[in-house]
């Protein structure tokens, strides 16, 4: 077939008119590969083999969009590409090409995602770590990427965590709220041993009892229980999880302002 006409469109693709009305798009790479620039006819063959590699191209500009948008993993391009119905060969023709041109790193996926996670959200090394796992990524690499981060930075994590919750916490003891956290900060993915050591080095200030055991008194009261009345408001905040000191401070308190 004589080649009419070739025009240059956006995308780095081409639109080429052959006779007999046949229309065709394709890219860059195909024009310079076959030199269409200065050929005035295409074969059947060259035909064929032109459709081929278009539809190579069509799925390689897919991936490297969804690159484009964000960084992937290479086995996030190779469920990507899965999806497009690529055989094995083809997957991996487009994911050595994306390689060879740098745009397509383990290393450098892996080191911006732990950057990101730990800078940017509430994630601990061993959430970050799962997660990698999950894209293939060596986990050798990705133990050595995360010990180059000191201990200072995990547990100043962990600090903000605990003290955004203690600031938000209304009726739980110090006990309860500890354990509450630690469960919290371990299912972020944080070593029980940072955990222990920030919580013991803050001091939780809880005004909570004030509230809980005023409350509690006033309705004890009302029972007329005589010398029953301090210990049974003993027992009630026991119960609600408050330590022996944080109860006999209170009702220290309560019996000065009584008395």
């Amino acid at each position: 077939m004589k080649l009419l006409k070739l025009k240059k469109l956006s995308n780095q693709k081409y639109r080429l008119e052959l006779e007999h009305g046949v229309k065709f798009t394709t890219y860059d790479e195909i024009i310079l590969k076959y030199n269409l620039l200065y050929k005035k006819e295409i074969d059947s063959e060259l035909y064929e083999k032109m459709i081929r590699e278009t539809e190579h191209y069509d799925k390689y500009y897919k991936a490297l969009k969804q690159i484009s948008i964000k960084l992937r993993s290479i086995y996030e391009i190779k469920q990507y590409l899965e999806k497009l119905e690529l055989n094995n060969q083809d997957q991996e023709r487009i994911i050595n090409d994306l390689k060879d041109k740098g745009l397509l790193d383990d290393d450098r996926y892996m080191k911006a995602f732990i950057s990101d996670r730990v800078h940017l959200s509430t994630d601990g090394p061993k959430k970050i770590k799962e997660e990698l796992l999950k894209q293939k990524i060596d986990e050798e690499s990705i133990d050595e990427c995360l010990n180059s981060y000191e201990d200072d930075i995990w547990e100043e994590k962990i600090s903000t965590r605990i003290l955004k919750r203690q600031a938000s916490n209304k009726s739980t003891s110090n006990y309860l709220f500890q354990q509450k956290i630690k469960r919290e900060l371990l299912e972020l993915g944080y070593e029980i041993n940072h955990i222990e050591k920030v919580l013991s080095s803050i001091c939780l200030i809880n005004h909570t009892i004030d509230k809980e055991g005023t409350k509690i008194l006033r309705r004890l009261e009302k029972k007329n229980l005589g010398d029953q009345l301090w210990y049974t408001l003993k027992q009630k905040l026991y119960q609600k999880g408050y330590s022996g000191d944080e109860i006999n401070d209170f009702i220290d308190q309560k019996k000065t302002a009584i008395y």
